[in-house]
């Protein structure tokens, strides 16, 4: 009985960590940054998850209809270019102006700007606004979670960003040739009548 109770507690408080978590990234981004406590890698993951299984479900069930494949891609996304960007952003950091902070307090930068972004994204028209969004929120979280200034703040999201652009479009052919190749295994030769 104490067991229930106490679970039913703890969910409850995680419910009210998750929502008042975004109300202040939405509200006041600078405040929330800079009263951030070093909360390692849990904690941030869980608020991107949540958000990220949001995203997924409305994005599966209104825009793209009922793919599982895709859902599952989605959530890959929605979890993984947080911790991704977060690296990239950490390596170029130590590679050009030493190191800072950890990786982990990066990542729940990353992770938590990401969270209220995710909750909108799934609106196609939307993107143009959340994507600059999600950079202005990583930026105040660079410079007041990981005491960075305003110009190392805007070079590292630029530089990350770039990068992660970069090895995308580089990757694009490689994954188109390798599209194919899946595809025509699938298929049976055919003999050609002549």
């Amino acid at each position: 009985m104490q067991e229930t109770a106490r679970m039913e507690s703890n969910m409850l408080r995680q419910r009210l960590d998750y929502f008042q978590t975004i109300t202040t990234l939405i509200r006041a981004p600078r405040a929330f940054f800079s009263d951030m406590p070093d909360q390692g890698w849990q904690l941030p993951a869980k608020i991107c998850g949540i958000s990220a299984i949001f995203h997924v479900v409305v994005s599966c069930t209104y825009i793209f209809g009922r793919s599982v494949p895709l859902a599952v891609v989605l959530l890959c996304n929605a979890m993984l270019m947080p911790l991704i960007t977060a690296s990239l952003t950490y390596m170029f950091m130590t590679m050009f102006m030493g190191r800072k902070t950890s990786l982990s307090r990066m990542y729940a930068v990353f992770a938590l700007a990401s969270a209220p972004v995710l909750l909108i994204s799934w609106v196609p028209a939307v993107g143009m606004i959340t994507e600059p969004w999600r950079m202005l929120l990583i930026g105040f979280g660079l410079n007041k979670a990981c005491s960075l200034s305003w110009k190392q703040s805007a070079l590292l999201v630029l530089l990350a960003f770039a990068a992660l652009l970069l090895f995308i479009w580089s990757a694009l052919p490689v994954l188109t040739d390798l599209k194919h190749v899946l595809f025509s295994l699938g298929e049976e030769p055919t003999l050609s009548q002549s």
